[in-house]
């Protein structure tokens, strides 16, 4: 899956969500905002198997500088990242673990 969010607010799920997702995603999605921009990020789910480790299924973001990594079920807490671009990267394993995850975003001007 690919995608691209130029709205101010949205949804980001895995495939398949809210059912589960299925084996072998390499899944990237961007949001952009406009200049001088804070895209505010809260989960409503995070559900991707037991692995705490990271190294079968996980979430990935990424603004350029820094580089967030989630797996497991533990409800990550909110983020709030001052960018215009926003890379978000979906990997699952030949065994998906579970259903997957969700977070909404909002973009607004940097104060």
């Amino acid at each position: 899956c690919k995608g691209i969010f130029i709205q101010s607010e949205g949804m980001v799920t895995s495939p398949g969500y809210p059912n589960k997702y299925t084996a072998d995603n390499y899944c990237k999605q961007i949001i952009h905002a406009p200049p001088n921009s804070v895209i505010a990020i809260h989960f409503t789910k995070l559900d991707l198997g037991k692995d705490n480790m990271c190294n079968s299924d996980y979430l990935q973001i990424n603004n350029g500088d820094k580089t967030a990594k989630y797996c497991g079920s533990g409800l990550p807490e909110d983020i709030l990242i001052s960018t215009e671009r926003l890379e978000i990267l979906f990997v699952s394993s030949s065994i998906p673990l579970g259903t997957g995850f969700a977070f909404w975003y909002e973009t607004s001007a940097e104060n």
